[in-house]
């Protein structure tokens, strides 16, 4: 857990797990803080990752 990102990102019920770069790119590994979240798309509670996006 990095303190100093989780402020930074004011992410609810998410913390940083680890942070690097490759390539010219910050890579931020988070993690949940709640066992289960509700899925911004179809609305119900889970544990599993619905989607991943690259910006």
């Amino acid at each position: 857990m990095d303190l100093h990102l989780d402020i930074l990102l004011n992410l609810p019920n998410v913390t940083v797990f680890s942070c690097y770069q490759k390539e010219g790119l910050t890579i931020l590994q988070l993690d949940f803080l709640n066992d289960k979240v509700s899925c911004n798309y179809c609305g119900k509670s889970t544990d599993d990752l619905h989607q991943i996006r690259m910006n």
